[in-house]
């Protein structure tokens, strides 16, 4: 008896992850099944996969061993046993019927299967703190006072974590089982499409004549990509690829370079149309709208993306970086290319026109998939054929496997919450460690949201937080969409904060850079993204929250406010600007701008003001040779960077 080749075994999964992805393309044009039968099968189906793609030895290309073997066979017995159970979770009732044998061996074996699926996608973090939830659950009477329950029972557990929708198949799994799967699906056709390479196109010759082009070559194109991908690891390899040595021949140092690049692309969750995998998370949370959601992430989105802008434009001005010789010999022009693939991102606005007209994300999502195929058959050379929608298919479920092992992961955690009244609790301690100060419990929040996020994905860190601290904010009166916004966007930011930043490490590693100072360098460029969460608390017409008026006048003094901080990151404000005092002055006056309100508008716009013109006086009286900062030569700048 011959065991099938490993070829065999590789097709078989391949055909698997393009069923699992027209299972739920079929499931959103048909309809949703009960919660209770849609997230185990969703879960069976990825899992499955799961242990195939992160298999043991992977990163070998090396064979199935026993363990990823058993760990299969586990998941599909689990998963047929709850399938075929549906009926009976439907009509027992709950904390009264009584569990079954199979029930317990089932909920053991899950909850074995998920913190393992946690562990072999994410590291150990995750199911770490999951066991602590557990633990704090059932050991509860063992707590100090303040974190203290009566303890949870075994059985109450089981109840809770499988026989409902608190546990494993809680809003977390319904969010990958629905929105997330779908719009992974729409991404892999624009991707599969050519959209990417459109996109890396436009960005070029949008930038291509522009100083320090190559920089800002980064940052457009990272926006585009990021609206496919959303994700911000993924960002850095697929476009700093070809946008990182393209700034290192234009005399960026690598460090820099990579920076850029990692700040860029973990904006590309925040900014809409589409945003991260936690934006959707969100929906569930919240109870607010895909659309609703969008339309409050724009001004802090476009904030996000001009701050690294300017740093990119400040810098090419203080180290004077060529504007000739990266791109190339002669770029076509963006109506160009727009003329000629620019049916290719129509699908983008079909989706925005549905959102707008008040369709759900999942099937929004299923009609722009659809416009992706009908739109590729445009022209020839574009076309979606049979080999493109199966490699499409195929990418989509790769891509959402580490979300669904954190949702299912992160269903463990909520759920152990909402049992123990943890949130309110952790809601208490906050409050008394800030003695009752908003801004301190926002700086608390900050802290945990960025730790939390260097050990685990964005989706898992949003979860928690959102669990455990946004009730917090929300009782302190902070707008739920506000309280939301400012957990999402730190859990975000953790990819780039040091000392553990994985896009940045990521970037490092393409640009040839030490981390560590990659990492760094990142924060700086993301300086503004770590202020503009606290001002859209104290002032929601950063959300678009208020009377137009005051929300075009709160956009324009923070976009003031941003210049001013990142001519501080730089030393250069349209002059170099270099000194201590300077520096101090124009973060003053970034801050100041920022924070809404008249009378911080007009200091801020005094010492901004004052900066300038000293530093424009300074600079007349320098011989004519050293104007414009250029005593020192471009490759000498980049080694002090």
């Amino acid at each position: 008896m011959s065991f099938p080749s490993r070829r065999m075994i590789a097709s078989f999964f391949v055909g698997w992850a393009v069923l699992t992805s027209l299972y739920h393309v079929g499931t959103a044009w048909l309809g949703t099944p009960v919660a209770l039968f849609q997230r185990p099968m969703h879960l069976t189906l990825m899992f499955v996969l799961l242990f195939y793609v992160f298999r043991r030895k992977a990163a070998e290309d090396g064979p199935l061993v026993v363990s990823d073997v058993l760990w299969m066979a586990g998941t599909l017995i689990v998963g047929v046993f709850t399938l075929t159970r549906t009926d009976v979770f439907l009509q027992r009732i709950p904390y009264m019927t009584p569990l079954t044998t199979g029930d317990w061996l089932a909920c053991g074996a899950l909850l074995l299967i998920v913190l393992e699926a946690a562990r072999r996608t994410t590291g150990l973090a995750l199911p770490i703190v999951c066991l602590v939830f557990l633990g704090y659950a059932v050991f509860g009477s063992w707590m100090p006072p303040g974190l203290q329950h009566r303890g949870i029972d075994f059985a109450t557990l089981v109840e809770l974590l499988y026989m409902s929708t608190d546990g494993f198949w809680g809003v977390s799994i319904a969010a990958s089982a629905t929105f997330i799967v779908m719009f992974s699906v729409f991404a892999a056709f624009l991707m599969n499409s050519g959209v990417g390479a459109f996109f890396n196109d436009l960005a070029i010759s949008m930038t291509a004549r522009t100083r320090g082009g190559p920089a800002k070559t980064a940052v457009v194109a990272s926006y585009f990509m990021g609206m496919i991908s959303g994700a911000s690891t993924t960002n850095v390899v697929t476009t700093g690829a070809f946008t990182i040595p393209m700034m290192k021949r234009a005399g960026y140092s690598p460090a820099f370079a990579g920076a850029v690049e990692a700040a860029s692309s973990t904006g590309s969750q925040l900014m809409p149309p589409i945003m991260g995998v936690a934006a959707f998370l969100m929906v569930q949370f919240t109870g607010i709208s895909y659309f609703d959601i969008v339309v409050h992430a724009i001004v802090p989105g476009v904030l996000y993306y001009f701050s690294i802008f300017m740093i990119v434009h400040f810098r090419a001005c203080r180290i004077e970086v060529a504007s000739e010789g990266w791109q190339p010999e002669n770029p076509e022009s963006p109506w160009q290319i727009i003329r000629r693939r620019g049916h290719l991102a129509l699908p983008i606005f079909v989706m925005l026109t549905l959102l707008l007209n008040g369709y759900t994300a999942q099937k929004t999502a299923l009609y722009g998939t659809l416009s992706v195929l009908a739109l590729s058959w445009v022209k020839r050379e574009t076309r979606m054929g049979w080999r493109e929608i199966m490699d499409a298919l195929e990418q989509a479920t790769r891509w959402v496997l580490p979300v669904a092992a954190a949702c299912a992961a992160a269903g463990i955690i909520v759920g152990m919450v909402q049992i123990t009244g943890l949130s309110v609790k952790i809601s208490n301690v906050v409050l008394t460690l800030s003695s009752g100060y908003l801004s301190l419990t926002l700086v608390l929040t900050m802290i945990v949201a960025i730790v939390l996020g260097m050990g685990m994905p964005t989706s898992g860190a949003y979860i928690i937080m959102a669990t455990l601290l946004a009730p917090a904010l929300i009782n302190m009166g902070v707008p739920v969409i506000a309280a939301h916004m400012f957990i999402f966007y730190f859990a975000c930011l953790s990819a780039i904060t040091p000392p553990v930043a994985l896009a940045s490490y990521a970037a490092a590693g393409i640009a040839g850079a030490n981390p560590t100072t990659t990492s760094l360098q990142a924060f700086r460029c993301a300086m503004a993204a770590y202020i503009v969460p606290f001002m859209f608390v104290y002032e929601p017409a950063l959300l678009m929250i208020g009377t137009p008026a005051q929300i075009v006048l709160t956009l324009v003094t923070a976009v003031v406010g941003i210049v001013a901080l990142a001519g501080s990151a730089e030393g250069y404000f349209f002059s170099p600007a270099n000194t201590i005092w300077q520096r101090c002055a124009l973060f003053a006056a970034g801050l100041l701008m920022i924070r809404p309100g008249p009378l911080t508008d007009l200091i801020g716009l005094g010492l901004l003001l004052g900066t300038y013109f000293s530093a424009r006086f300074v600079e007349s009286q320098k011989p004519p040779g050293l104007s414009k900062g250029a005593a020192v030569p471009n490759q000498t700048a980049n080694q002090k960077d």
